[in-house]
């Protein structure tokens, strides 16, 4: 596997489009120029961008310090991000093309079409032989970040040396996990049901003894109820018979209302004819006397005309014609005495009718028992009646009804609640015969979870085996003395033979035992003894030896071997001395490899390594270019 050449624009700082030769390049320097900025001259123009982060974004869609996504895309404007790198393997060259604003990935030279992006990068990596954590640890030594294979977890160590070795217990390991998965799951399902088929027989028994309860307590509350609706209803009977015997009681009064009312009306006629009688006879009366004080008038104007003896008028004397003259008054006498007679005939007729009229009114007045009759016994009447008469009677049948179709609705409501029976009788019987299914089950389940937890240590067993400490613990120590005998070789030339690095399948306890574990353990003839306890020369000559060796691995197992190194300020932390003896190992390096690219913008190393060829990364006002000579 070899990469050929990449080539992109719009990636971080590399705006302007740019492409490379990657294969066959010997011993390259990559040195940056920034004219843009007062601050620097050399950093921040995109070396690191263009060799440790733009490759490990176009190949698995993420840098090395985990940017994704339109993040990594050139800020300075809104363009598509683009990248593109060229491979080439026993099956061909194919070409990786990848996008951002908007994201896309595309590979040439394969069949893989219509395929998802995550489809797509499984088939990428599959091809590779390796993922980003073994691309970004094992072919780029980064600058001050670098995550060191010593210092790497267990499980990241182990993949990297799988993918270096082409060795893949995954689908193994993948089964084994699925397996114990499933059955861990079952496991997990059995003791589910029983927790739940516990709960469930609890709430069961709960529900029965509730159940019970309710039953008894619904029984009492019947019983309770039935008698107070007894109760109710012979309270309510009691009250209609006193308002019948109220009904029975007013049956004489109001006849004799009745009786009353009729007196009243023959009063009220009597009345009305007395009245009229009465005034009858003072009509006659009265005419009785105009007709006789009309003839004494008359009597007396004409004896006064005798004694004067003459006319009072002419005043003629007429002494001696006294009788004519009172011949002469004569018919007004005869018609006054017969207004008289008929006026004294009338006075007795009117008389007698009114005698007539008095005894018929006291006739009826003996049966009016409130005294003296008046027209304001009208209202003595009307009160009698409404408290004794229909009205009263009305009332007490509305009230009579009323209490009559109460007695029926509570017949009809105990009726009701003697044939209620509990409704918790088929619910009782169902939680029982639930109780004994859920029961069963129980049992079943235990005996399923204990074939299911025997059946999972051996899942177990296998997941161990397939693991980080178990065939994998085996291969490595296979491959222990191959790198051990690497290291030595590069130690010796990096730091002269005075240190010397171990490395183990086996970590021994302080009980004296041995445990499968992958240690690496450095020591110094002078100074420190142990990972991460050296100065940081020496942390850094171990890591370069370490990182060389894994290399020469990949390459003498030629499964995936990597296909080129990068060295991003491999000179930090070295003396005069060391950086010395680094250029001469980087130029024995270039010599085994085909391209090694070393980033730095020391002038001192670039005197020192004496290169194939120099890149350029220049920023200036147009963008950054990237220039190869």
């Amino acid at each position: 596997m070899r990469i050929v050449a990449m080539g992109g624009e719009n990636f971080m700082s590399l705006q302007e489009p740019f492409e490379v030769r990657m294969d066959a390049q010997g011993l390259v320097r990559v040195e940056g120029k920034n004219e843009m900025s007062q601050a620097a001259d050399s950093n921040g123009a995109g070396k690191t961008a263009l060799l440790v982060k733009f490759p490990s974004w176009v190949l698995f869609g993420v840098t090395p310090d985990g940017l994704r996504g339109d993040e990594i895309a050139c800020r300075f404007n809104s363009k598509t991000c683009k990248g593109w790198m060229t491979l080439e393997d026993e099956q061909g060259q194919w070409t990786i093309r990848r996008t951002r604003r908007p994201a896309t990935l595309m590979v040439e030279g394969t069949d893989w079409t219509g395929e998802t992006m995550a489809a797509l990068q499984e088939r990428i990596e599959s091809r590779l032989g390796w993922g980003p954590k073994t691309f970004n640890n094992m072919i780029v030594f980064g600058q001050g970040n670098f995550e060191r294979f010593a210092n790497a977890k267990q499980e990241d160590q182990m993949r990297m040396l799988d993918e270096i070795q082409g060795i893949d217990l995954s689908e193994a390991l993948a089964r084994a996990e699925a397996w114990r998965k499933d059955l861990k799951s079952k496991v997990d399902a059995a003791t589910t049901g029983i927790r739940v088929g516990e709960e469930s027989m609890a709430r069961l028994d709960k529900m029965v003894n509730q159940l019970i309860q309710g039953q008894e307590h619904f029984d009492g509350n019947k019983e309770a109820r039935i008698q107070d609706l007894r109760g109710q209803r012979a309270g309510l009977v009691a009250q209609r018979d006193q308002v019948h015997k109220g009904m029975e009681d007013l049956g004489p009064k109001i006849q004799r209302i009745e009786e009353l009312k009729v007196v009243y009306d023959k009063l009220t006629d009597a009345k009305k004819i007395l009245d009229g009688t009465a005034q009858d006879y003072r009509t006659a009366a009265s005419a009785f006397e105009e007709a006789k004080n009309r003839i004494g008038e008359l009597d007396n104007k004409l004896d006064k005309l005798v004694a004067a003896g003459k006319c009072p008028t002419c005043r003629s004397e007429f002494a001696s014609r006294v009788e004519e003259v009172r011949s002469a008054f004569e018919p007004d006498f005869v018609g006054l005495r017969a207004t008289l007679t008929s006026a004294v005939m009338a006075k007795a007729d009117a008389e007698k009718a009114h005698q007539a009229s008095t005894r018929h009114f006291e006739k009826w007045q003996k049966l009016w028992p409130f005294g003296a009759f008046s027209s304001s016994d009208y209202r003595a009447l009307q009160k009698l009646e409404a408290d004794e008469g229909q009205p009263a009677f009305d009332k007490l049948q509305a009230k009579y009804t009323q209490l009559s179709g109460q007695v029926d609705l509570l017949d009809k409501e105990i009726a009701r609640e003697e044939a209620k029976e509990w409704e918790g009788a088929e619910a009782l019987e169902t939680n029982r015969r639930e109780l004994g299914a859920v029961t069963q089950r129980l049992e079943a389940s235990r005996l399923g979870l204990d074939r299911a937890n025997k059946t999972l240590r051996v899942a177990e067993y296998w997941c161990v085996a397939f693991g980080d400490r178990g065939v994998r613990s085996l291969l490595v120590d296979s491959v222990a003395g191959y790198l051990n005998e690497r290291l030595e070789a590069h130690l010796a030339i990096l730091a002269k033979g005075e240190a010397r690095v171990q490395v183990s399948a086996q970590t021994t306890l302080k009980s004296g035992k041995q445990k499968e574990d992958l240690t690496i353990s450095p020591q110094w003839s002078y100074g420190a003894a142990g990972v991460g306890l050296g100065s940081g020369g020496q942390d850094r000559r171990v890591d370069l030896a370490l990182f060389a060796a894994i290399q020469d691995l990949a390459e003498s197992r030629s499964a995936r071997p990597f296909p080129l190194k990068v060295y991003d300020e491999p000179f930090d932390a070295l003396d005069g001395r060391g950086k010395e003896i680094m250029a001469d190992w980087l130029k024995e390096q270039a010599r085994t490899h085909g391209s090694v690219f070393v980033i730095t913008h020391s002038e001192e190393m670039a005197s020192l390594l004496e290169p194939d060829r120099v890149w350029t990364v220049r920023m200036d006002e147009e963008g950054t270019h990237v220039e190869a000579r």
